[in-house]
C-alpha cells in the first residue's frame, strides 16, 4: 500500500511498472500484482483518500494552533483551484475549485477550513497579488510575506539583464581590441603597447563580468534550494529566519 501510494498516486508510476517491481521482489507469490490488479487497487485508494482525510482531521486534538500558511492559485486548463498550504507539514488546508480569486472568494473558502482545523494564521506567504495580501492582513489579521519565487523574479527583472548587458559590452570591447591588434600591423611599438594594454584591460573586464554573472546565478539558485517557503522539507519558521537573515 505504501509503494502504491508513494509511487502510483503521488509520483504517477504506471501500473505495468508497479506490477514488474512487485514481481521482482516476489510479492506475486503472496498476492495478485497484475497491471489490472494494480489499477483496481489504485482506484480504490483514490476513492478512499477523502474519507481518510476526514478521519485524520476528525482525530486532530481540539484547541487552536498557530501556523504559517502559503496561498496561491493553480490552473488546469480552464479550471482554477485555490490552494492553501500549511508550510511546516506540506498539508493542503484548502484545495477548492472556484470561479474567481478575489479576497471575498478566498476568505469565504478559507475561513471555514481554518475554524474546522483550529488554525490561527500568524504569517501568510504568497505572491504580491492584492487579494492575497488583503487575505493575510485583513482576513487572517497577520503579516503578509512574499514567496521566494516572486522575489527571485523581482531580482532577475532588474539585475539579470543589467549583468547581461555588462558582459555583452565587455565582449564587444574585447573583440575590438583583438581585431585592432590583428589588422594594424604598421603601428609603432608604442601604439602596439597601447592596444595591447587595452586588450588586456578588455579581457579582464570580460572575465570579471562573466564571474559576477556566474556568482549571481549561483546565489539565485541557492535561495531556491535553501529557503523556498513552499518546501515541506523544512519548517516555515526556519525558512523565514534564513530568508530574513
Amino acid at each position: 500500500m505504501a509503494v502504491l501510494y508513494k509511487f502510483g498516486i503521488q509520483n504517477h508510476v504506471g501500473a505495468d511498472a508497479l506490477s514488474d517491481f512487485f514481481k521482482m521482489i516476489r510479492i506475486n507469490t503472496h498476492v495478485g500484482v497484475s497491471p489490472n490488479a494494480m489499477l483496481n487497487q489504485l482506484k480504490q485508494m483514490e476513492e478512499l483518500l477523502p474519507t481518510f482525510q476526514q478521519q485524520c482531521e476528525a482525530s486532530t486534538p481540539s484547541g487552536t494552533r498557530k501556523a504559517v500558511l502559503a496561498a496561491d492559485e493553480t490552473f488546469f486548463s480552464q479550471m482554477m483551484i485555490l490552494v492553501l498550504m500549511d508550510l511546516s507539514s506540506g498539508y493542503l488546508v484548502l484545495e477548492s475549485t472556484l470561479n474567481d480569486r478575489s479576497f471575498d472568494t478566498w476568505f469565504s473558502a478559507a475561513e471555514p477550513r481554518l475554524k474546522a482545523l483550529g488554525i490561527e494564521v500568524n504569517h501568510a506567504i504568497s505572491d504580491r497579488a492584492k487579494a492575497l495580501i488583503k487575505l493575510a492582513v485583513t482576513g487572517f489579521e497577520c503579516d503578509s510575506g512574499a514567496d521566494v519565487f516572486h522575489e527571485q523574479y523581482g531580482i532577475s527583472k532588474w539585475l539579470s539583464s543589467a549583468l547581461g548587458r555588462r558582459k555583452a559590452k565587455a565582449q564587444v570591447q574585447c573583440e575590438k581590441a583583438e581585431n585592432a591588434l590583428k589588422t594594424e600591423s604598421s603601428l609603432s611599438a608604442k601604439d602596439k603597447e597601447v592596444l595591447q594594454a587595452k586588450r588586456i584591460s578588455a579581457q579582464e573586464t570580460l572575465e570579471n563580468a562573466d564571474k559576477v554573472q556566474q556568482e549571481y546565478r549561483e546565489q539565485l539558485q541557492a535561495i531556491a534550494e535553501e529557503v523556498h517557503p513552499f518546501s515541506p522539507e523544512q519548517t516555515a519558521s526556519t525558512a523565514r529566519r534564513k530568508f530574513i537573515g
